[in-house]
């Protein structure tokens, strides 16, 4: 055997071993991930307020029905504050129409977005001024929520003394393909969480989902808010990585048939939909870095295949074959309680070179340009680098540095 193929094969080994050290780690979280659907409801006697922020931009194909099912929760005291940030289509007709029939919600409107803000983060922070609850949840217009969803987790957080909840959706529709790639970043994810350190409120390891982000408001107060986040791409994972900063507690639950989200319909619309925030959540907005990454998702996805050429020692297709049927063994072990689907776990390596592909788009997209267009208004990325505040490597590790930022006096 030459000295090339003996590294070949030593690398390609590597690569599946890390396979297995994955979804042995995603076994590990799913085995002990709590559900939401279990979770206690709180005591209607002394549940505490409610107030529910949604920001969006053009979503009347969504908004209705995310917030009908809102308005559905037999929660005793809520309030619903959806924030329409200059939709062009029906999204402030829809919340209008329905608050004239239910006065927990307010809609708002902005018209003119603030130089030096994200459309997001800025329409976030709108809505946090009206919230007078003591607990807030922050959400996205294209949600559903089951009834009891509000109920539930406020009654767990209470119960586990947490300060935010956090909660990995359902994926309503979407092509197959889709379900593939999602599934693929979702697996990866939780893979890479460490449950124990996430309610160590001493521990940095943090996450946030932005279809259910559940917090205390008076921790919150204890935070920069959103003027931190105000040109932050992920601003999920930044809210939570603040959380954690003024030492809060996570607690990260499945929302299997409590929290559903219709996402994009297909792979072309998730890529392009992805342009936006990808290259620089993942690579800091760094064509090498994310060129480095890219490479790194391809080979990780086709090492359990190459680990079937032929002419490599006979301990090399039964590493291969194990690291395929890691995700579905894995998907398996979770499908009666968080409903994962078995079949597109069989097609990761598919998913990991999606994922690849949105990031090198995304990458080109923003190189092009010199920055992105989101919800209408160009950042260029000189302004989108110093306003980062989530830095994203190998998927799941998140690192904020600015200290000295003085607290959010508007809360």
């Amino acid at each position: 055997m030459s000295a090339l193929t003996l590294l070949s094969t030593a690398i390609i080994l590597v690569l599946c071993l890390g396979w297995l050290v994955i979804y042995a780690r995603l076994a590990w979280n799913l085995a002990h991930l709590r559900d939401l659907a279990q979770g206690p409801r709180v005591d209607r006697s002394s549940a505490p307020r409610i107030c529910v922020v949604i920001a969006g931009r053009d979503e009347a194909h969504a908004l209705d029905r995310t917030l009908s099912s809102l308005l559905a929760q037999d929660y005793p005291d809520f309030r619903i504050i959806f924030v329409d940030d200059r939709s062009s289509d029906a999204s402030g007709a829809i919340a209008r129409r329905l608050a004239q029939d239910d006065p927990r919600l307010l809609p708002l409107r902005i018209d003119h977005l603030p130089t030096g803000w994200l459309g997001k983060p800025h329409a976030l922070a709108r809505g946090l001024r009206e919230a007078d609850g003591e607990w807030v949840l922050f959400s996205d217009a294209d949600v559903q929520f089951a009834p009891d969803t509000l109920s539930r987790a406020v009654g767990l957080a209470i119960q586990q003394k947490v300060d935010h909840l956090t909660a990995f959706p359902d994926l309503l529709g979407g092509t197959f393909w889709l379900r593939v790639a999602a599934g693929t970043f979702g697996a990866h994810l939780l893979a890479g969480l460490r449950l124990k350190k996430l309610r160590d409120p001493k521990s940095p390891h943090s996450v946030g989902v932005g279809a259910f982000n559940l917090v205390r408001r008076s921790l919150l107060a204890q935070t920069p808010g959103f003027s931190w986040l105000r040109m932050e791409v992920a601003d999920d994972l930044g809210l939570a990585q603040m959380i954690k900063d003024a030492g809060g507690r996570t607690l990260v639950v499945s929302g299997h048939g409590q929290i559903g989200l219709s996402w994009y319909h297909h792979v072309p619309g998730m890529i392009r939909g992805l342009e936006k925030n990808t290259y620089g959540a993942v690579a800091s907005y760094r064509p090498a870095r994310a060129l480095l990454a890219a490479l790194a998702m391809v080979l990780f996805a086709l090492a359990p295949l190459m680990a079937f050429w032929p002419g490599l020692p006979a301990v090399m297709p039964v590493a291969g074959a194990a690291a395929l049927l890691a995700p579905p063994l894995c998907t398996l072990l979770g499908q009666r309680r968080f409903g994962l689907e078995w079949a597109p776990s069989f097609f990761t390596p598919v998913g990991l070179l999606i994922l690849s592909w949105a990031l090198v788009r995304s990458g080109v997209y923003c190189g092009r340009r010199g920055g992105i267009t989101w919800r209408g208004t160009f950042y260029p990325v000189a302004d989108l680098r110093q306003g980062q505040r989530v830095r994203i490597w190998a998927t799941t590790r998140r690192v904020a540095v600015t200290p000295g930022v003085p607290r959010d006096k508007s809360l």
